[in-house]
């Protein structure tokens, strides 16, 4: 064997242990992130689900195979959808932003606008 093909050999070991320990080490890392995430969950947030759903939690419910998320969605004809704590994919800030034709943030304006009329009064 010449150096180059024991180089390529040595080269080709390590990527395969390194491999698989360091998918390990990120897919741990995720799972306590998730974990982190459903322990976090409160009434009033609102959530998207993988599955796309948006809405917001009305009820945390624990039965014995688990616990599940009521979300109500829709803003007119509200809905409701029970899903399993572990199809939340994030918590979502529900906060629309309002821009003008110069690019700026309308609704934020307004609401401080308001807020120190009320501290004025």
């Amino acid at each position: 064997m010449t150096t180059g093909n024991i180089v390529l050999l040595v080269v080709l070991v390590l990527m395969l242990v390194l491999y698989p320990v360091m998918m390990m080490r990120k897919n741990k890392k995720e799972q306590e992130k998730q974990k982190m995430l459903i322990e976090s969950l409160k009434v009033g947030e609102y959530v998207l689900t993988y599955s796309g759903v948006f809405g917001k939690i009305t009820e945390v419910v624990e039965k014995e195979i688990g616990k599940f998320i009521v979300i109500e969605t829709g803003e007119k004809k509200k809905n409701y959808v029970t899903v399993s704590e572990n199809a939340i994919y994030s918590v979502v800030n529900n906060n629309p932003k309002v821009y003008n034709e110069h690019g700026e943030v309308v609704t934020a304006a307004k609401e401080e606008k308001e807020a120190e009329e009320k501290d004025a009064e």
